[in-house]
């Protein structure tokens, strides 16, 4: 799945946008040529039957058959100069269907005119587009492409949405099917214009030699495996002759009907930028999978859809079960629309991961065979269903006619839905190009802030240190995967204080993505600037894999004593048991840095090295800085099982003592009164007392391992002082809150 792209960056960044403007009245066409506003005019119009319709539909992508012979020809004449050739055979099946009279518009006449305009599309944009869009993408940046294309004409076909919904009536006319046939000619010239714009990769001068049989490629071929059976069972899970459903088993009027279609492209259109981030951040498995689990939860609302009573779209004629049905479904057309589009570009994800670059035409033709073959039969099924089932039975109220089911709807939830968790089970096995990121992280960048994320990520760019440090501190807060790749490139901003706040906001994001990247960069010499900062942000992430480098660089005394001591900590937090031993014999030996002593020691007690508790304990006693024993004292609580509250909850400018008497003084007198003897030890500052009792506690208590070894290490350190120290207090809590009678 590894790729190397043969266009420059430059060329293929023009590409992209003319990309964007070619395709900018793609679903037009297909919406006013071979969906749901044909089925319309042959519903309304020509009069045809669900099962006709049906047919014509599902005919239609089995042309793509066609194309095999043709596909040696399309390499030797070009991609783009196919797509012109064929958008020019467009002109043909449009200006048929808007000279010929309705009459003579027989089932025959129009299936020939609709099978030409398929033909056409199938020898052109569906055997060039994909390998030239291929081309001109790459894995980094292809999610975003596509969901900035489908943006783009998903808003063109947004408004030419709003204007059907306004132009039809109940029933579509002939007049009103002529204007948006001229829409699709426009399309077609704007296709012809942006798409010569296009770089198309330079053949090599031995592929015409490498080119393989037919069958070698399908054989070799990594995307005709598993991702294509993902994408037919995709393919079976949806009901392509839904609007035909809608007209005549529930009744819908047109103008409703195209309302629903604008609801669908609505919802396209508002996820379609947050699609293509999702997918490029974590990549296709979890997006797909996530999609088709809310697509499965979402089903069910077509239940609460009854059958529309009124004759006219208007509020007078609506009752109230048309509202409450009509609102349902118009939602579940804002759903379904923007699940689509997800599924739409993960799909498309998909097919260019596996495709081979050698063998792109011939390997997405048989994909396309195979696909429009399974789509073809789903548009028999549908109509089928519609005409010799739904339609003769008719919708069946349950539950106080709250809920209505016909076998349109039974279908839906059965059979396709099986057919989407069969997806979901296929999906499963398939490597994902972002292999840290699974289903939690799709739900996750879904509903911590991915708009506020996106767009803030957008200043990272800004001239602006400040607002770049301030980007970084933000995308540390949300904590959302599609946070991960920005921060990342924050990682090599110029400015040290970006990358040092890029680092901080990474070691919050539990990713092993990032863990990985930071590893790397402790490997740098030119990073060196920022190892301690990597070092503790490898800590924070508990990335044990990092253990032999921390190890490595700890050893390393030519090192600064910064980097070496966030080393030892970093070891402390990975609990990384083979450092102990040398993390205690910088303990013993080194006599330079106390704050690097005092990191070994933090280590030690984060791994419970308990063996070495002599030595932390001396080291506790002979630290200068009041913060470093602070730190220690509470490390060591919990590796003595002792609450640790009487210590983190005082001001740490006050001395241990004080401390501990502060939390005594906070209990209530019935517990102060049973530990009275132990108090007044610990008032009077009475280190030997404090140590016999510590002793004879150690010979009748019933004891961990570990504790027995920490408490013996702690009364050797007190009988080695011989004065009151911290280890003294530290002693003195474990008596009190340990308490027994």
């Amino acid at each position: 799945m590894g790729e190397k792209p043969l266009i420059p960056v430059a060329e293929r960044h023009r590409g992209q946008q003319a990309a964007l403007f070619a395709n900018i009245w793609l679903p037009t066409l297909n919406i006013i040529m071979m969906g749901p506003i044909m089925m319309l005019f042959a519903n309304d119009v020509l009069k045809f039957d669900p099962k006709t319709i049906a047919t014509i539909v599902g005919l239609a992508p089995l042309m793509i058959v066609l194309r095999f012979p043709l596909l040696g020809f399309i390499r030797r004449l070009g991609l783009k100069k196919t797509l012109f050739y064929t958008d020019l055979a467009y002109f043909v099946s449009v200006g048929l269907l808007m000279m010929l009279p309705v009459e003579w518009l027989t089932v025959s006449v129009f299936l020939a005119t609709v099978l030409f305009y398929k033909l056409a599309q199938v020898i052109g944009p569906m055997t060039v587009w994909q390998p030239l869009l291929r081309d001109i993408t790459t894995n980094r940046d292809r999610g975003r492409f596509f969901a900035r294309m489908r943006f783009v004409f998903s808003i063109v076909t947004l408004g030419i949405s709003a204007g059907m919904a306004l132009l039809i009536g109940e029933e579509i006319s002939r007049s009103e099917y002529n204007i948006l046939l001229v829409l699709s000619i426009i399309g077609v010239l704007n296709r012809i214009y942006w798409a010569r714009k296009i770089p198309e990769r330079p053949q090599e001068k031995d592929e015409e030699r490498r080119q393989k049989p037919l069958i070698e490629i399908v054989k070799a071929s990594a995307l005709l495996k598993r991702p294509v059976w993902v994408v037919i069972f995709m393919t079976m899970a949806a009901m392509p002759m839904f609007v035909v459903y809608l007209r005549q088993v529930l009744q819908v009027p047109t103008n409703a009907v195209s309302a629903f279609v604008f609801m669908s492209t609505l919802g396209s259109v508002v996820s379609m930028i947050l699609w293509g981030r999702i997918a490029d951040a974590i990549g296709f498995k979890p997006m797909l999978s996530g999609l088709l689990i809310l697509g499965i939860f979402l089903s069910p609302a077509l239940l609460l859809v009854a059958p529309i009573e009124a004759e006219e779209l208007t509020w007078q004629a609506l009752s109230g079960n048309d509202v409450v049905s009509l609102s349902v479904l118009m939602l579940y057309g804002f759903m379904a629309g923007a699940m689509g589009a997800g599924t739409g570009i993960a799909a498309t994800s998909i097919q260019h991961a596996h495709t081979n670059s050698h063998y792109v035409v011939e390997e997405m033709a048989v994909f396309s065979v195979m696909v429009n073959a399974v789509q073809s039969g789903t548009f028999f099924m549908s109509g089928w269903i519609i005409q010799s089932w739904a339609l003769p039975d008719g919708s069946h109220a349950v539950v106080d006619e709250g809920l209505h089911w016909d076998y349109v709807k039974l279908y839906i939830l059965i059979i396709l839905n099986t057919c989407a968790l069969i997806s979901l089970l296929l999906i499963r096995k398939m490597p994902n190009l972002r292999p840290h990121f699974g289903l939690s992280d799709f739900f996750h960048s879904m509903f911590a802030q991915p708009l506020r994320t996106m767009f803030r990520g957008r200043l990272m760019y800004d001239e602006n240190e400040r607002l770049r440090v301030n980007t970084a501190r933000m995308l540390a807060h949300n904590q959302n995967p599609l946070s991960i790749d920005p921060l990342l490139e924050l990682l090599d901003d110029p400015s040290y204080d970006v990358r040092c706040e890029a680092i901080t906001a990474l070691a919050r994001s539990d990713s092993p993505t990032a863990a990985e990247r930071l590893m790397h960069m402790l490997e740098d010499p030119e990073r060196r600037q920022l190892w301690d900062r990597i070092a503790w942000a490898l800590g924070e992430l508990q990335w044990t894999d990092a253990g032999s480098l921390l190890q490595k660089h700890l050893v390393d005394e030519e090192l600064a004593y910064r980097i070496r001591a966030m080393c030892a900590r970093a070891l402390g937090k990975i609990e990384d048991q083979s450092a102990a031993e040398s993390l205690a014999h910088y303990l013993q030996s080194d006599r330079e840095s106390y704050h690097f002593r005092s990191s070994c020691c933090c280590a030690l007690l984060h791994l419970k090295a308990v063996q070495y508790g002599d030595l932390i304990f001396e080291e506790t006693n002979s630290l200068r800085d009041r913060y470093d024993r602070y730190e220690l004292l509470a490390l060591a609580c919990e590796c003595l099982e002792l609450d640790a509250r009487w210590l983190v909850s005082a001001k740490s400018d006050l001395r241990t003592w004080d401390m501990l008497d502060r939390a005594i003084q906070f209990r209530s007198k019935n517990w102060r009164e049973k530990r009275t003897e132990i108090i007044e030890i610990f008032k009077r500052s009475d280190y030997q007392g404090m140590s016999h009792r510590l002793l004879k506690v150690l010979d009748q208590s019933d004891l961990s391992e570990n504790q027995i070894q920490m408490l013996k290490a702690l009364s050797d350190s007190i009988v080695k002082a011989e004065k009151w120290g911290p280890n003294v207090t530290l002693a003195s809590a474990w008596l009190i809150y340990n308490f027994k009678n």
